[in-house]
């Protein structure tokens, strides 16, 4: 084995950790924007608060791996 699992090349592992960290990123914006976006019509203070601390939190991780560049990561290139 050259190569450890051929993340210098193309294929479908490299294309597979690209897309599933940029598919990441978009969900968490996606999903602050759409419990916002429903917030009123969320029965329950106990569920709004569930859903906007995850909302929350996914963004605050997807931002924090966009700055340091892990979304859309192109190992590939690396």
């Amino acid at each position: 084995m050259d190569y450890f699992f051929g993340f210098g090349e193309v294929n479908a592992t490299t294309l597979a950790i690209f897309g599933g960290t940029l598919l990441f990123g978009l969900s968490a914006g996606l999903e602050v924007a759409l419990v916002a976006r429903q917030c009123r019509s969320i029965p329950g203070f106990w569920t709004k608060s569930w859903l906007a601390f995850g909302a929350l939190g996914g963004a605050y991780l997807g931002g924090w791996l966009l700055l340091h560049g892990f979304i859309g990561v192109r190992v590939w290139m690396w």
